[in-house]
């Protein structure tokens, strides 16, 4: 994943930033490690297409705005059957929902402040 990093000969430095980071896991909850991040990455996907679509109605807009969540959280299903390899944890359906539910309550926030 990193052979562009060691292409710059950034490894040693990535490695350090590991380290020194790698103090920081043991104070933070395992689903902020290990769950948000995904989660993160679907509500910012779903900014994205809220700027691009700010206020189109059109099926091309719905269909784009909830592929991604949608993806997201039968790709966490599959894994329980696995279809797709990994190991299912319910509490990544749950960030993913929650995070898509407070990007819903974000977008409506900003569309009230500014009308």
């Amino acid at each position: 994943m990193f052979h562009w990093a060691d292409a710059f000969g950034m490894t040693s430095s990535i490695n350090a930033m590991r380290a020194w980071l790698s103090d920081f896991y043991r104070y933070l909850p395992i689903w902020v490690v290990y769950s948000l991040p995904f989660a993160l990455w679907v509500s910012s996907y779903l900014f994205f297409i809220k700027g691009i679509w700010w206020n189109s109605t059109s099926l091309a807009r719905n269909v784009w705005f909830w592929c991604i969540p949608i993806i997201a959280i039968v790709s966490e299903l599959a894994q329980i059957i696995s279809i797709i390899p990994g190991h299912f944890d319910p509490l990544d359906v749950v960030t993913i929902v929650i995070g898509t539910i407070l990007s819903f309550i974000a977008v409506d926030i900003n569309k009230l402040n500014q009308g």
